[in-house]
């Protein structure tokens, strides 16, 4: 991922906004299939954003709260090995140099500043030596909020449709036709946003994440309509 202001929450943003469009418009198209009223649909899908944003909020809180943990437990192994084994950091401090081409007197006297501060040198095992940056490190706090806010909102979009059916603005064929509208709509400009910190072709990326969000309507139609004829 490219560096650039905001995209260490892109990430939940966006992975929060797929999930929960491309589960809504399943569980969307499966209950259309199915035949059920627009008050049942949009009971069912206000109650699946709600479980769904407190589970990912939730799952995202731990997953995130355990990279910081592991990234603190590294950080103290490595403040032992300073205290109680100097010579052997000197070793691998020394290595890390060799790596980036240093040599030779150069080298030395490098490595002699390097160990000389132990700030200095708990930065150079951590980050040259174990590959760990702090900032790769999300807050988990940040990381639930931003996952739990952008799966209810976007679990709306697929629903919408399904307001009008009782005031006779849209049938509930057409509900869905424009649900599925709204949402590959949606899932293409999300994946065409990822781009700015993926890197990616725009276009290829944004189809993507409209093709999958299809394939999933179209299993929970045929489910629904499945379930019916049985």
């Amino acid at each position: 991922m490219k560096n650039s202001k905001g995209s260490e929450i892109i990430r939940p943003v966006i992975f929060g906004m797929n999930d929960a469009l491309v589960s809504e418009v399943a569980l969307v198209a499966g209950l259309s299939g199915a035949i059920l009223s627009s008050n049942v649909i949009i009971l069912a899908g206000i109650t699946e954003a709600v479980a769904g944003a407190i589970s990912m909020s939730v799952g995202t809180y731990i997953s995130s709260k355990s990279k910081v943990e592991y990234y603190e437990g590294e950080i103290d192994e490595e403040k032992k090995k300073i205290l109680l084994n100097p010579s052997l950091v000197r070793k691998e401090i020394e290595k890390i140099y060799k790596r980036k081409g240093f040599k030779g007197k150069n080298l030395k006297n490098i490595v002699n500043i390097i160990c000389s501060n132990k700030n200095h040198c708990l930065k150079e095992l951590v980050e040259g030596d174990l590959g760990l940056v702090k900032k790769r490190f999300d807050k988990p706090k940040k990381e639930a909020m931003a996952m739990g806010a952008s799966y209810a909102i976007s679990s709306m979009f697929p629903l919408m449709p399904f307001f009008f059916i009782s005031s006779n603005i849209l049938t509930q064929q057409s509900a869905l036709i424009a649900s599925l509208l709204i949402t590959a709509t949606v899932l293409f400009f999300a994946g065409v946003y990822k781009t700015k910190f993926t890197g990616r072709n725009w276009f290829k990326s944004g189809l993507e994440m409209v093709i999958i969000g299809l394939i999933t309507s179209a299993i929970g139609y045929f489910i629904g309509t499945l379930l019916t004829s049985i």
